[in-house]
């Protein structure tokens, strides 16, 4: 006796009442996968990134209107192909990161996490902390910012490279400088991706400690505003392992 299948608009319908139904503030299967999504990563260090990776934009740009008059000489169809085929792999969402404004969405809408509202902590924690050492932002206002950012270079400056780069590339006459280059144009807009993607409310939350940190000294917030908040938490907690671990090494000495 053959199992009746549901039609498929039955079930992509169920689905959706499945994904309707969940908490629209649970965060607690977001994930991050590049650094604008990264709220642990210093605002200073994100903004360094968009504008690095905007002047490369600019260049490669250049390099595109520059030549022109010499495209019809050196143009070949093979290595238009390839680099068709190499642009279409590295859009693969696999391979390169989109903007997903559905994270975004989530992450704006959220009225706990995002407001200092934690279920598991005995009292509220803070909802916003400073950019550029001295704008005091709420969280849900940077976010926004990194949204804009994010979606500047993973959708209008993606879409251009991954369009344009087999025309330059098709131009190319040596080999070694059709891979480099290739390789070139792509990194333009996945440098901001990360190899491993990380849980949103744990980052979140460690950004939370990080601005509490930072609120010990003057030095420390001059050097957090310059190189990223995140390092200067980081490279104290990692201070404070070696100098337990240390402390330990010496009472183990003493009791022998």
């Amino acid at each position: 006796m053959k199992r009746r299948q549901l039609p498929k608009t039955t079930l992509e319908s169920m689905i959706t009442q499945l994904e309707d139904a969940k908490d629209p503030d649970d965060l607690s299967d977001l994930k991050v996968l590049n650094k604008y999504q990264m709220m642990s990563l210093g605002f200073t260090s994100v903004f360094m990134l968009f504008v690095c990776q905007l002047a490369l934009m600019a260049f490669y740009l250049y390099s595109l209107v520059k030549d022109r008059e010499d495209w019809s000489e050196n143009f070949s169809g093979l290595r238009w192909f390839v680099g068709m085929l190499v642009c279409n792999l590295a859009g693969d969402q696999e391979v390169a990161y989109t903007f997903n404004i559905k994270f975004w969405l989530k992450v704006l809408r959220n009225q706990k996490e995002m407001h200092g509202i934690w279920e598991r902590e005995d009292e509220e924690l803070r909802d916003g902390g400073k950019i550029f050492y001295f704008i005091p932002v709420s969280y849900r206002c940077e976010a926004i910012i990194r949204m804009i950012m994010e979606m500047t270079v993973n959708t209008f400056c993606q879409k251009i490279v991954y369009c344009t780069a087999p025309i330059l590339l098709a131009v190319e006459g040596d080999p070694q400088e059709f891979i480099k280059d290739s390789l070139a144009y792509l990194f333009i807009t996945q440098f901001d991706d990360l190899h491993n993607s990380i849980s949103f409310l744990s980052d979140l939350k460690k950004r939370i400690k990080i601005d509490e940190h930072m609120e010990f000294g003057t030095c420390g917030s001059v050097f957090g505003a310059v190189f990223g908040s995140g390092y200067v938490y980081e490279a104290e907690q990692e201070t404070e392992a070696k100098i337990t671990a240390m402390e330990k090494r010496i009472q183990d000495l003493e009791r022998r």
